[in-house]
C-alpha cells in the first residue's frame, strides 16, 4: 500500500501544478481597423485576445474582414458593440473559413482581395451589437466579418476577440468510480505481493 502512495503522491502533487498554472493571455492586436486587414496570429494555450475599433465620419454600408491564424485548435468568441445606440442599422458579424487571401503578413497589414469559405458562425444581435459565443476552431485562416450601414455619424464600432484552449470534458461518475475501482484493484494487488 505504502508503494502505491509513493507513486500517486507525485502524480497527484504534478496534477495540480500542471493545473494551477495558467497562461497569461497575450493581446496581439490593439488598434483601429477599416475594410479588409491581417490582425496577426493567435495561440488559443495562451489566451490571446484583441480589441478593434472603427470610428465613421461618414454615412454608408460598411465591411470589415479582420483575417487572422488560429493555431492550435482551441475555441474563439467575438463580441461588437456600436455606440451612440441607433446610429447603425443593419449591423452583424459573423466568422468564416478563409479560403485564399492576399493578405501582408505584417500584423496591421492591408489585405489586397480575400476569398472566404464557409460560413462558421453569426452573431445574436442586441439593440446596439452583435456577440458570437465561443466557437471550436481547426488550426486554420478565418475572418471576421462585421457590417452594417451608418445612418448618423459620428458613430464607432469596437469588438473584442478572445481565445482559449478546447474545453475539457468533466468526466461522467460512472467513469470516476471505475477509476477508483481500479486504483483499489491495484492497492490490493500491490499488498498482496509484498506479503508474498
Amino acid at each position: 500500500m505504502k508503494q502505491l502512495f509513493k507513486f500517486i503522491a507525485p502524480v497527484a502533487i504534478a496534477a495540480a501544478v500542471v493545473a494551477s498554472s495558467s497562461a497569461s493571455a497575450a493581446l496581439i492586436y490593439s488598434a483601429p481597423v477599416a475594410g479588409d486587414q491581417y490582425v496577426g496570429a493567435y495561440n488559443a494555450l495562451a489566451n490571446d485576445a484583441a480589441i478593434f475599433t472603427h470610428p465613421f465620419t461618414a454615412n454608408g454600408a460598411f465591411t470589415d474582414r479582420m483575417v487572422f491564424d488560429f493555431s492550435p485548435d482551441g475555441m474563439a468568441t467575438m463580441s461588437a458593440n456600436f455606440n451612440p445606440d441607433a446610429r447603425i442599422s443593419g449591423f452583424t458579424a459573423q466568422l468564416y473559413n478563409v479560403a485564399s487571401d492576399t493578405c501582408g503578413a505584417a500584423i496591421g497589414s492591408a489585405c489586397g482581395s480575400i476569398t472566404l469559405g464557409s460560413l462558421l458562425a453569426t452573431g445574436t444581435p442586441g439593440p446596439s451589437s452583435s456577440n458570437i459565443g465561443f466557437t471550436t476552431l481547426m488550426t486554420g485562416r478565418y475572418a471576421w466579418v462585421v457590417s452594417g450601414t451608418v445612418t448618423d455619424f459620428p458613430v464607432q464600432w469596437t469588438g473584442q476577440f478572445n481565445t482559449e484552449p478546447t474545453r475539457m470534458q468533466v468526466p461522467e461518475p460512472t467513469s470516476l468510480a471505475l477509476v477508483g475501482i481500479a486504483l483499489l484493484g491495484a492497492a490490493g494487488v500491490l499488498a498482496k505481493r509484498k506479503k508474498a
